[in-house]
């Protein structure tokens, strides 16, 4: 574990001290996303499109375009 603090020096008869807090580096986040897709997948809803094909269809042709304009420049 990484502590968000260094450790207090050490007195005598003492191996190492603590903080009371450490890095979580992310851990809590990831269960909690992990709850969120198991309680999703136990009551399913379906998705409806607001965006017409059309609409969709011609937004990743502008990406792409985008995309490979930047890729043409990066060389």
């Amino acid at each position: 574990m990484e502590r968000t603090q260094p450790g207090l020096s050490l007195g005598v008869g003492q191996i190492r001290t603590r903080t009371h807090d450490y890095k979580r580096h992310g851990t809590i986040t990831l269960f909690a996303a992990l709850k969120y897709l198991v309680d999703r997948n136990l009551h399913p809803k379906s998705h409806r499109w607001k965006a017409a094909c059309e609409e969709i269809l011609r937004k990743i042709h502008r990406v792409r375009q985008v995309l490979e304009a930047q890729r043409a420049n990066a060389t």
